[in-house]
């Protein structure tokens, strides 16, 4: 099966807290590429899933981007996307099969708001462990499981282990390579613990007042809401947030 170039014609996303979609673009259909061109291009890095087209989108950019310098993978990507290509899931698994198994992986889950970006920076500056700060293809796992009730968690496996491997594809000198998923990642622990039963999985979390400052914080600076509300004022900017946060747009 042959990729597909989209043409992008403009970009729109309105923060990190939004998951990467498809939906981020407007762009028109391509010319048909081979999918082997996106092996070993460091050019080229995946940016979510489209489980509508059953397309694993991935970003073209003009310059060999360090993503392990990315507070957020998919914001960086975004930013600096030329064009993009949308494989088949049938040969997105087989350009996985391609590339060596990532033995012994780390994941990092948490609640939000616990300095897990942090802890992504200093494996990176180990050296010897290379982290990517939330980058959104494996999130998009938890939609389209939520929409099947689990029916289809034997696909879902195989979808994770060609993302993993395709999301370190250019790397060959870390003896180990991390993954910090957004909060939402932990409703698929148990998939990707069968996927990966080697992993060794670190769960951060934080104290009640302390979350809650710091999350009053990122609902003010993207929604602006009253300093003084009402319960259920409050509940209704937080699902707001939610919503923002767990959709494309």
């Amino acid at each position: 099966m042959t990729a597909r170039r989209l043409n992008i014609k403009s970009k729109f996303k309105e923060g990190p807290h939004l998951i990467a979609s498809l939906r981020d673009f407007e762009f028109t259909e391509g010319d048909t590429i081979d999918p082997d061109a996106i092996v070993g291009n460091p050019q080229v890095s995946l940016y979510c899933l489209d489980d509508e087209r059953r397309d694993a989108i991935f970003v073209e950019h003009s310059i060999d981007l360090d993503l392990t310098k990315a507070a957020f993978v998919n914001q960086t990507q975004h930013e600096n996307a030329r064009s993009l290509i949308a494989v088949p899931f049938e040969t997105f698994a087989r350009i996985g099969e391609s590339f060596p198994e990532v033995s012994e992986p780390i994941f990092i889950y948490n609640i939000g708001r616990v300095g897990s970006t942090l802890l992504s920076h200093v494996f990176n500056d180990t050296n010897l462990v290379m982290c990517l700060s939330e980058p959104d293809a494996i999130d998009h796992l938890v939609p389209m499981r939520d929409q099947t009730g689990g029916d289809r968690d034997g696909e879902l496996r195989e979808l994770a282990q060609s993302t993993v491997r395709i999301l370190f594809k250019n790397d060959r000198t870390h003896k180990r390579y991390a993954l910090k998923f957004r909060s939402q990642g932990h409703r698929v622990m148990d998939l990707l613990q069968v996927a990966f039963p080697d992993a060794q999985n670190i769960f951060l979390y934080r104290d009640p007042v302390g979350f809650v400052a710091s999350l009053y914080r990122l609902i003010k600076q993207n929604l602006d809401p009253p300093e003084y509300a009402t319960f259920d004022e409050w509940r209704s900017f937080y699902t707001k947030f939610r919503c923002l946060s767990l959709d494309s747009k």
